[in-house]
């Protein structure tokens, strides 16, 4: 009988082992460096992939890349380049077990940049850019969008929140698990689409082609006209939540 106790113990012990040992060997022995590169050459355009971590592009006087890795017993690839004007930012994770690893990125670029974000794990913001284009994409994830005069804004998730706060359009924005909020400082196009959230919309008041479908929810909308002739179109959808439309 203790000897079948003892075996019941180690396997238990293993288990709580397995299932948080990874955590605990984060917190104890993980490592962290962070580095930022001084990008002296001019550029038009920035293309940042990242497995896992978060991305953030801003606006600012001087280029640079600031990077934070963190990894427990391999440390992540990144990469750094610039060329004809496209600044090209780059991690990756080796395929190790346990191994916990990301990298977070704070890039500063010139504001006219345009700019091309994707990331599988982490959220992204991209803030105070007027450049032809902002795509941004992850996957599981928030986005935060903020003072952008860009002439398309595209933004995707798949289970995250979406806000895009003083923004032009036209803007394109999807998640499936999470809520939407737009706040668009003059008139244009917006597409919106969730599967399950809220979505929220405010833009200038005046006339908009208007497009709102949610199959369990509400949809409430004051302060607009509502033209099928008009030039802006507002095409909103989402299957569990309610839709907000207000004019300002």
């Amino acid at each position: 009988m203790r000897r079948l106790a003892a075996v019941v113990l180690i396997v238990l012990g293993a288990a709580v082992i397995l299932g948080r040992g990874h955590a605990f060997a984060s917190i104890v022995f993980g490592r962290s460096k962070t580095t930022t590169t001084a990008i002296t050459e001019p550029i038009t355009s920035i293309v940042v992939t990242a497995g896992n971590g978060d991305v953030h592009v801003r606006s600012g006087s001087e280029t640079s890349v600031k990077r934070t890795e963190h990894w427990l017993f391999t440390r992540p690839r990144v990469s750094v380049s610039q060329s004809n004007g496209v600044l090209r930012v780059s991690a990756h994770c080796p395929a190790q077990i346990f191994n916990h690893c990301s990298v977070d990125f704070t890039a500063t670029v010139p504001a006219g940049t345009d700019a091309t974000v994707t990331t599988t794990n982490g959220d992204v913001g991209v803030s105070g850019l007027d450049g032809p284009r902002v795509g941004v994409r992850t996957t599981n994830g928030d986005v935060e969008l903020t003072r952008l005069a860009s002439d398309l804004v595209k933004a995707e998730t798949t289970n995250g929140d979406v806000s895009a706060m003083h923004v032009r359009g036209p803007l394109d924005v999807q998640t499936t698990n999470g809520d939407v909020q737009v706040s668009m400082d003059d008139k244009g196009s917006a597409t919106l689409k969730t599967n399950n959230g809220d979505v929220g919309l405010s833009v200038p008041s005046g006339g908009y082609a208007v497009d709102v479908h949610t199959n369990n929810g509400d949809v409430t909308k004051h302060g607009i006209t509502e033209d099928s002739s008009a030039g802006d179109t507002l095409s909103v959808r989402t299957n569990n939540g309610d839709v907000t439309i207000t004019g300002r």
